[in-house]
């Protein structure tokens, strides 16, 4: 079954092991045009290139597509979700808070929260929190993920 978070996870492996880099850029732009893994093959090759895809690249998205559909790699288990982290388009602001173990916060903006990499989280002096519209309220970043920040740098 084709879901909203397949092309997401097709494009990251397009770029780690199809050699497309840059091609979770084009993300917003496929699902706009309803293309996913499952139906790419059967996709236009100039639909594509109008995008602003590369030719070569039409050609490895077009051939993988299925094969990556069908492997083991596009299914999740459950224990395997992303921790619940609000999905922001890049033009929207998320309010953050770094709040300080010894007192006092900063607030700062950025366009998401992404997986942290590695240990960076270990030890540090401050917990990060974004205020969540509908509940009203600030709320903890999820265990494990750091905000973007504005200037593009994580948190």
């Amino acid at each position: 079954m084709n879901t909203p978070s397949k092309l997401s996870r097709f494009l990251k492996y397009a770029e780690a092991h199809l050699g497309i880099p840059n091609a979770q850029l084009y993300e917003q732009c496929l699902e706009e045009m309803g293309y996913g893994p499952d139906i790419l093959h059967l996709v236009d090759d100039s639909s594509l290139k109008d995008i602003g895809i590369k030719p070569g690249d039409v050609i490895r998205l077009k051939q993988h597509s299925l094969q990556w559909l069908n492997s083991s790699a596009s299914k999740r288990k459950q224990g395997d979700r992303a921790p619940s982290a609000p999905s922001t388009p890049p033009n929207k602001r998320v309010r953050f808070e770094k709040r300080f173990h010894d007192g006092g916060l900063a607030r700062l903006y950025g366009p998401r929260i992404v997986e942290a990499e590695g240990d960076e989280l270990e030890g540090l002096p401050f917990d990060w929190f974004y205020y969540c519209k509908a509940r009203d309220a600030w709320v903890p970043v999820p265990p494990g993920c750091v905000p973007v920040l504005d200037d593009d740098n994580v948190f």
